[in-house]
């Protein structure tokens, strides 16, 4: 019962939404048969939560290979500081 009250206040993201929209335009059958089922708000919080891990592995392997953490800790300190130069 916690799993499923945690997918019913899950908060679909990016990736889920893309997958929603994707269903609607391109796979009809198969949205409207999940639809039915009641089994489409979980296939979308699961290709949601697997889009987001994927992309957290990817940025941490692409930091590591490539060293530019330095430049992106740089870059995300020179964003904050700008952010709050320019706040009322």
């Amino acid at each position: 019962m916690e799993k499923e009250d945690y997918e019913n206040n899950y908060i679909i993201g990016k990736y889920g939404h893309l997958r929603l929209e994707y269903l609607k335009n391109h796979k009809k059958a198969g949205y409207t048969i999940m639809f039915m089922n009641k089994t489409l708000r979980k296939h979308i919080v699961e290709i949601d939560k697997q889009a987001r891990n994927r992309v957290k592995m990817l940025m941490k392997q692409m930091l590591e290979r490539n060293h530019i953490k330095r430049i992106y800790l740089y870059l995300k300190i020179r964003l904050t500081f700008a952010n709050n130069c320019f706040r009322m």
